[in-house]
């Protein structure tokens, strides 16, 4: 991990998305974090290339960030978002169970976007080839995402007889299903144990990867504009850890991924080369180790390992622990 993290001004608005209310830096050794506490009150972060910030809270709501707090997004109801990202510049996708909306203007006056869907909105159900296929409501939306074409990515689980199962389909930029994705718009992505699916695109929109794990085996797929990449990993899939667990993932803009697991007392960290194969000259021999009292002293197990986008080509690894009467953590930069 990098020193002088505290010494960048433009990661205090990371900092200040994830927790309004920046408590101090402490330093471990020769490795420098921010900790702050109530992490766990925002779940998703992302920020556009105008340093636009926005998180979405535990409950549902999407609000934006700014050096002199925090609001809540215009548009966008309350208590009811699963997932969100930004689409571009001053522009956000986010979607509930059953809806998907763009809002514009973001960062100045945000509304929904009459363009998209009907007047900002695209509703949405369990796609008929997934119900032929076994699949059955409730859905449980676990990502969403617009490439550098304006296409909107839903990732979502739904059950599966006694588990679940991990898929993905695509609308176009004014939110019409696109039938040429995957197998008319759906594609597959395994059988998900315990609801450990998770997904990310990289900055530049071109990148799509999920992270699911079916036990005990933690997968990554990579996603092309047609649908599952066939090739990655030379199976289809880039098989990480069969001891880890919550995995978590960040796309490369070179093609290549980050994925962070929680495993026996320690956050396990691994980059993946844009074939699926594991780098080994990342960290040591290919992994890089976090362990758990660098986010609390007290914390017996980190419950996330939250691998946000990189800014400035140096990722930001996010720590959470399941401490629920006194959640903290950390967000730690790495050099390359």
């Amino acid at each position: 991990m990098e020193p002088g993290l505290g010494s960048q001004p433009n990661y205090l608005a990371w900092v200040a998305a994830l927790d309004a209310q920046l408590i101090h830096e402490k330093a471990f050794g020769d490795q420098w974090q921010y900790s702050f506490l109530g992490i766990s009150s925002l779940t998703d972060i992302d920020v556009d290339g105008n340093d636009t910030v926005v998180g979405r809270t535990i409950s549902g709501t999407v609000i934006r960030v700014s050096s002199s707090g925090y609001s809540a997004i215009q548009g966008l109801p309350s208590y009811t978002v699963s997932a969100m990202a930004f689409a571009s510049k001053d522009t956000l996708v986010a979607a509930s169970s059953s809806t998907i909306y763009r809002v514009k203007q973001v960062s100045t006056m945000p509304v929904l976007d009459p363009a998209f869907g009907n007047q900002g909105k695209v509703s949405f159900s369990l796609p008929q080839q997934a119900i032929a296929l076994g699949l059955a409501p409730p859905i449980e939306v676990r990502a969403i995402f617009a490439d550098a074409s304006g296409r909107i990515y839903l990732f979502a689980t739904a059950k599966a007889g006694s588990g679940k199962r991990a898929w993905l389909t695509r609308f176009t930029a004014s939110g019409i299903h696109d039938e040429t994705f995957g197998q008319g718009a759906l594609v597959f992505a395994g059988n998900v144990y315990a609801d450990e699916a998770t997904a990310a695109m990289d900055s530049g929109k071109n990148h799509l990867f999920i992270a699911t794990r079916s036990f005990p085996t933690i997968n990554v797929f990579h996603v092309t504009a047609s649908g599952i990449d066939a090739t990655y990993g030379g199976a289809g899939s880039s098989s990480v850890s069969n001891t880890c667990f919550d995995a978590r993932v960040a796309a490369l803009t070179n093609g290549g991924a980050l994925v962070g697991a929680t495993c026996s007392g320690h956050v396990e960290l691994k980059r993946l080369l844009p074939s699926g194969a594991i780098d080994m000259t990342f960290g040591a021999g290919g992994v890089t180790n976090f362990i758990a009292s660098v986010v609390n002293a007290t914390a017996k197990t980190v419950l996330l390992a939250d691998v946000a986008a990189s800014l400035g080509g140096k990722p930001l690894v996010v720590l959470k622990t399941d401490l629920l009467d006194d959640p903290r953590g950390a967000v730690c930069r790495l050099t390359p």
